[in-house]
């Protein structure tokens, strides 16, 4: 990452400290996914509603 940034090997260790690449999907996640998925519903964006909890790995 240093080539491609041109930082500091601390400066990128400092950088990369400040975010978390955690791959959980929250209720908060999930509730956010419904409402998208009911506007995109009433926007006849899709035709209806996936099971969002049936495509999720557990």
């Amino acid at each position: 990452m240093k080539k491609e940034t041109g930082l500091s090997e601390d400066e990128i260790v400092k950088m990369l400290s400040k975010f978390d690449y955690h791959t959980r999907i929250t209720k908060t996640d999930l509730r956010e996914l419904k409402k998208t998925a009911e506007y995109l519903e009433r926007e006849n964006i899709i035709k209806s509603i996936p099971d969002i909890n049936s495509i999720l790995w557990r």
